[in-house]
């Protein structure tokens, strides 16, 4: 089953994608859509903010958090919260939300 979807992800629109179930989570290229159309995190996405001189607003589990490091291997990111930066942990990527 093919669904055709308009997406807006970190100001770029992508119109009549093609989007894949796949265990509950949708897969177009380099990003995915979670079951309520929200764009989860990708490790190029993900470096790129690690990498930026911005502050670039991403939550982990409703948190506000910063992106210290991404492993591409493993796909998993190392993130402390905005507010308990000392608390430093492991993560995977796909469960980062870009505001």
């Amino acid at each position: 089953m093919t669904v055709l979807v308009t997406v807006l992800v970190t100001g770029t629109i992508y119109s009549s994608l093609h989007i894949y179930p796949f265990i509950g989570k949708y897969y177009e290229g380099d990003f995915m859509l979670n079951e309520w159309g929200v764009a989860l995190m990708n490790v190029g996405r993900a470096k790129e903010i690690a990498e930026s001189m911005e502050m670039i607003n991403v939550t982990y589990e409703g948190t506000p958090v910063i992106i210290q490091h991404v492993d591409d291997n493993t796909k998993m990111a190392r993130i402390y919260a905005k507010s308990d930066p000392e608390n430093e942990r492991e993560v995977p990527i796909l469960n980062l939300i870009e505001e």
